[in-house]
């Protein structure tokens, strides 16, 4: 039963976690710990935390993930998306730690359904897009948070991989074919502002297209099959079912739309079943960098 929680990054990342956490159950116990503060093995071991979430800025996670699997054994570590700012590589101890990386998106319902249904899919072309505007996301000026900077291991590609992450869960391991990861606005940032993946699994095209440098607040997955397209929206929780010769426009609605809500319920339950594992991010980290 998990009681007792590191959250080690305790920024905007790491206070919705323990407010998804305690909308749960109130009776959780929380240590918070900012990315900039240091903790010794000694305090972590006499804390002994059930869960350790890392929050911390993406060029961090590497350390961060290093140091708590190295001095704690059986115990659950969810590292923020992505797993790594880049390529690396390494080997971990084996402490039986369960470890898990956090593409919450895949507990949204939208994408649940998709999962569900996946056999009654027959795609020929997908096309996945996420659009936004940097200085819109925060309260503070976007200049000074870590996505702006590539340094730090910010970039559309690093914060918005959860397109990557849910082609790949729910049709498969793709296959890359070109991708191009640039920074082409004006806004003042190091980091990169624009992503896009052409890949294929098996006869299927996809197309995936990032970026937040746009004022269209957009987050869809478009499918074409050879009688139907489907129109899913992850913004207003819907899909639209366009049909072959018919005017009518299915629509599906859904609620219960909080997936870090989602994904914390499952957690708490020792349910891991649709968690996003290590080697499945190390896969993600691949097609980004």
């Amino acid at each position: 039963m998990i009681k007792k929680i590191i959250i080690f990054g305790f920024g905007s990342i790491g206070n919705k976690h323990k407010i998804a956490l305690k909308k749960i159950n109130k009776k959780l116990i929380f240590y918070e710990f900012n990315s900039k503060k240091s903790c010794s093995k000694k305090e972590i071991l006499s804390i002994n935390p059930d869960l350790i979430i890392i929050s911390t800025p993406t060029y961090l996670h590497y350390k961060n993930l290093i140091f708590f699997n190295s001095i704690l054994k059986n115990k659950i570590i969810l590292i923020e998306k992505p797993l790594f700012h880049k390529k690396l590589k390494f080997k971990l101890k084996n402490n039986k730690n369960k470890i898990f990386v956090g593409y919450n998106l895949r507990y949204h319902p939208v994408i649940q359904f998709l999962k569900k249904n996946i056999k009654s899919i027959k795609p020929f072309y997908i096309r996945s897009e996420c659009f936004s505007y940097l200085p819109n996301w925060r309260k503070n000026n976007y200049e000074n948070n870590y996505s702006s900077k590539k340094k730090m291991g910010g970039g559309v590609a690093n914060d918005l991989s959860h397109e990557v992450d849910y082609i790949c869960w729910i049709f498969g391991n793709i296959e890359e074919v070109f991708k191009k990861k640039c920074k082409i606005s004006e806004l003042n940032i190091s980091s990169d502002d624009t992503f896009i993946l052409i890949a294929k699994i098996n006869q299927t095209l996809i197309n995936i297209s990032l970026n937040f440098s746009s004022f269209l607040n957009s987050r869809k997955i478009i499918i074409d099959e050879h009688n139907r397209t489907l129109e899913c929206d992850l913004i207003k929780n819907n899909i639209k079912i366009y049909k072959k010769n018919s005017k009518k426009i299915i629509k599906k609605n859904f609620n219960d739309t909080n997936s870090l809500l989602n994904m914390h319920k499952k957690i708490l339950q020792n349910n891991f079943k649709h968690l996003c594992s290590l080697s499945e991010a190390i896969k993600i980290i691949k097609l980004i960098n």
